[in-house]
């Protein structure tokens, strides 16, 4: 699922587990018509999913963190 370039500091399976893993849950949660936080546009695709996290990693950190604390860490490897 991560396809971009990362850092020294980051492990490819914890970046892919973390992100796979929530967008599975997000995506779940759509299916069953579950009201979600996440722009329900992040389930089209994971590159989609990656764009709409990332601007919810800058607009609403805590929200993110609050809802997958994996991938607030993993985005904030990558955003460093």
């Amino acid at each position: 699922m991560f396809v971009h370039p990362l850092h020294k500091n980051m492990v490819r399976k914890q970046c892919t587990e973390s992100l796979s893993h929530a967008y599975s849950n997000l995506y779940q949660q759509i299916e069953c018509h579950h009201h979600t936080f996440i722009n329900s546009n992040a389930a089209e695709n994971p590159a989609e999913f990656f764009a709409v996290l990332s601007e919810v990693f800058f607009v609403k950190p805590e929200l993110l963190n609050k809802l997958y604390p994996q991938v607030y860490r993993q985005l904030s490897l990558f955003y460093r």
